[in-house]
């Protein structure tokens, strides 16, 4: 019943693509920044940075408003009467419950009528995946419109609560700075950008949160790029091993929708 709520018409979906474009271009800026910030400490950026901050956003309430003005209300409305009936017997049912409900509002009123659930949001989001559920990943979303800095230690919190996951580390590791995931989360792609050119093969490989390889693929490090499409990635954490000239680089992917 949300989904159908939330249902958009071509000209919407088309201003939503358009908007999304455009923060994606900023979100890259804004890493562009941080990249030359780290390798000169004397560069100074810091106005630049902020200048970005503010337009993405500007576009993510652009974004939002569109959502309003596009949802049948009625149906939302439906679907808050049928998500407040919802008796949650696990953690995950129960965190999904107050998502939706902050969603709901989010979409009805705009983000100023949710900021008295950020600390809701926000304890939810710090949960492990595997026990909080995809409503993990749904609030980390709404609480990076408050806060993007947060850094989630998804391995000490999941460890703690017995859940193992592959521990991806190596001697030989590329500089943070030099590869990114853009977006991360991601939806239905995604993208491997290089920040600086290598030569020969860079060799990409992704690893669900059992280790299984759900992805190979190589590519010329020249082009400095690789467009991942993650639309058969069910939602959760992903891990991206990049290689380069056998210098590796470990990379977290949050699969979010």
């Amino acid at each position: 019943m949300i989904k159908e709520a939330f249902a958009l018409d071509s000209s919407n979906a088309f201003l939503l693509k358009e908007k999304d474009s455009l923060i994606t271009v900023y979100l890259n800026n804004v890493n562009e920044l941080d990249s030359i910030a780290a390798a000169d400490s004397t560069v100074d950026n810091l106005t630049a940075r902020e200048t970005e901050l503010i337009t993405i956003n500007d576009l993510q309430q652009e974004r939002a408003s569109i959502l309003i003005q596009a949802t049948n209300l009625q149906k939302l409305d439906n679907a808050k009467s049928i998500n407040d009936a919802i008796i949650p017997n696990t953690i995950p049912e129960g965190n999904l419950k107050i998502i939706n409900e902050i969603k709901i509002r989010f979409v009805k009123y705009g983000i100023d009528s949710i900021n008295l659930f950020y600390t809701t949001a926000l304890n939810i989001a710090e949960q492990c995946p595997f026990s909080g559920g995809v409503a993990v990943y749904m609030a980390r979303n709404f609480v990076a419109l408050f806060n993007d800095s947060i850094d989630y230690d998804d391995t000490n919190n999941c460890l703690q609560q017995g859940y193992y996951r592959l521990a991806l580390t190596d001697s030989n590791v590329v500089n943070a700075f030099d590869i990114i995931l853009i977006p991360n989360p991601a939806d239905e792609t995604t993208k491997v950008l290089l920040n600086k050119k290598y030569e020969g093969v860079c060799k990409v490989m992704i690893l669900d949160s059992y280790s299984k390889n759900v992805y190979k693929h190589e590519f010329d490090c020249n082009k400095q790029q690789l467009s991942i499409s993650t639309k058969k990635f069910s939602q959760g954490v992903y891990y991206v091993r990049i290689t380069v000239n056998d210098i590796t680089k470990n990379l977290k992917l949050i699969i979010a929708r």
